[in-house]
């Protein structure tokens, strides 16, 4: 194993031999925006202009590259070779990312204690000899080689993205395992949503949403929507004179069979607005690519689920649409047919009453659900 593998930058060499102040490119800061590479540089150049960059690599470690090396009691075991202090290789280890620095030096001859309390939004390991040793071609040619890893806290992730609303997420609150990171990696390849650098390509990942929005079925009604649907409705049946031989629940059930045909229209269209919204979708990058979850599982509950729940402030505009439709009951007909027929019967089902009843149908069906969350059914 050799770590003098990766192109050389110093605090930095470029072009001709000559050093220049540590510096990122513009897409460098754009990808790694939550690290705020450009303000990291600037502060570590203010520290140490002298130092020497031996390696220098953002973004997340691969962690199948790996090198065998002993333990304090002489027994081989795998590590990762790119993450910090020799982390061991296995299913359950954490998959690093931010910025990894190797140095011909300590950079300002400062420990790990003092560069924490120098950069407080950052998670700092360093400066390491450990895994250096372990390279004889590079400890010769630098002997006080000392490593270095940044990575950005919750709190600068979240300023960062604030500021950056429109700028694609790359780093996550938590570090994926080897295990998660390796299904992740496998999903991501599996929907071709990767770019040449191995990160997620919004355009792809944008296009995969909307191929899930149309694979999608058609939503099933849930109490809570019917109930509220139910309640709109009710300007429409209110005015029936009650002496009348009219079967209200009948009317009420085809004017919410209508609705519910449009709230399928409108809960596809809340999908792709969703997708379509810059901050929605950055959201879904963010836990695609910070937690690793599976992508079918987050459009079920950041985009399907919350479309559903976005058709309770739409029902006035579905109804509106609805009533346009050829199959919408025409009260004013069935009241004159009625009046036609001289039945002058109270009528067949009182709609309170109806109502009464789906509200006592709701209460039961939210207490079997209690019921089963606690396992008692």
């Amino acid at each position: 194993m050799t770590w003098f593998n990766v192109v050389k930058r110093p605090m930095m060499e470029v072009a001709g031999g000559k050093e220049v102040p540590m510096e990122f490119g513009t897409a460098e800061s754009s990808r790694h925006f939550e690290m705020n590479l450009d303000k990291l540089a600037s502060e570590l150049n203010a520290l140490d202009l002298n130092v020497k960059i031996i390696q220098m690599k953002e973004g997340y470690i691969d962690p199948t590259i790996t090198h065998e090396v002993k333990d304090a009691e002489g027994k081989e075991k795998t590590i990762m070779s790119n993450s910090p202090r020799g982390m061991e290789y296995g299913s359950k280890k954490k998959v690093w990312q931010g910025l990894r620095l190797i140095t011909e030096r300590r950079i300002g001859d400062l420990k790990q204690k003092e560069l924490r309390k120098r950069f407080p939004m950052y998670h700092i390991d360093g400066p390491m000899t450990q895994k250096l040793d372990a390279d004889a071609k590079l400890r010769e040619q630098y002997p006080e080689a000392v490593e270095y890893f940044f990575s950005p806290k919750q709190e600068l992730i979240t300023i960062q993205r604030n500021k950056h609303k429109r700028s694609t997420p790359r780093y996550g609150a938590s570090q994926r395992t080897v295990e998660q990171h390796n299904r992740w990696l496998e999903e991501a390849k599996k929907y071709n949503l990767l770019d040449s650098n191995g990160e997620v390509n919004e355009t792809k990942f944008t296009s995969v949403l909307r191929a899930m929005i149309e694979d999608a079925k058609p939503f099933e009604m849930s109490p809570r929507l019917e109930k509220k649907i139910l309640q709109h409705l009710e300007q429409f049946v209110r005015e029936i004179p009650t002496n009348l031989y009219i079967n209200i629940s009948s009317i009420t059930d085809k004017m919410k069979e209508v609705v519910f045909k449009y709230a399928i229209v409108e809960h596809k269209k809340a999908m792709i607005a969703i997708v379509n919204e810059k901050r929605a979708r950055n959201g879904l990058i963010a836990e695609f690519v910070g937690k690793g979850s599976q992508l079918l599982s987050t459009f079920q509950r950041r985009v399907y689920d919350v479309a559903i729940r976005n058709l309770e402030s739409n029902i006035a505009q579905m109804i509106s649409e609805a009533k346009k439709d050829s199959s919408w009951p025409d009260i004013n007909q069935t009241i004159r047919d009625s009046k036609g027929k001289g039945t002058h019967m109270r009528n067949v089902k009182n709609f309170s009453a109806m109502m009464r009843r789906q509200n006592q149908k709701n209460k039961s069906e939210d207490w079997k659900t209690q019921l089963k969350l606690v396992g008692l059914q």
